[in-house]
Order: C-alpha cells, then structure tokens, then sequence
C-alpha cells in the first residue's frame, strides 16, 4: 500500500540536519502512520489523514541554518 511504502521510504530519513522543532512533528507524523498501518481495522480516512499528514511534516522539515557569521 502507498501508506507502507512511504513508511518504509521516510522510517530511516537522518533527521539531524532539520530543526529540532520540525524533525519532532515528522517524528510525531511518522509514528501516527506506523499506528494507523498497524492496525486492523483502520478506515481508508484514517490511512489517508496519516498519509497527508507525513507528506505535509515531510515538506515542511526545515533545514537548520548554518552558523551564522561573526559580525566583523
């Protein structure tokens, strides 16, 4: 199913160039689509709310700034 393909294809991203903030609502987004493959009786809304939701914290991973330059 998308659902497991995208778990498998996001479940080992390296999430330690990404803000601490957006990393941990992709970590949150990831688990919730682990819990709703998990589970036998699941609707294809919830699949599909889980799905949406992964791919939108998937897209909103901000990259952490470099460190910013001594001001001369």
């Amino acid at each position: 199913s998308l659902a497991k393909a995208l778990y498998g294809a996001y479940k080992d991203l390296n999430l330690s160039g990404y803000t601490q903030e957006s990393a941990a609502a992709f970590t949150q987004a990831l688990g919730s689509l682990q819990a709703v493959i998990g589970k036998e009786n699941a609707t294809q809304e919830e699949v599909d709310n889980s799905v949406a939701n992964l791919l939108s914290a998937a897209t909103a991973l901000a990259v952490m700034p470099e460190d910013p330059e001594e001001p001369e």
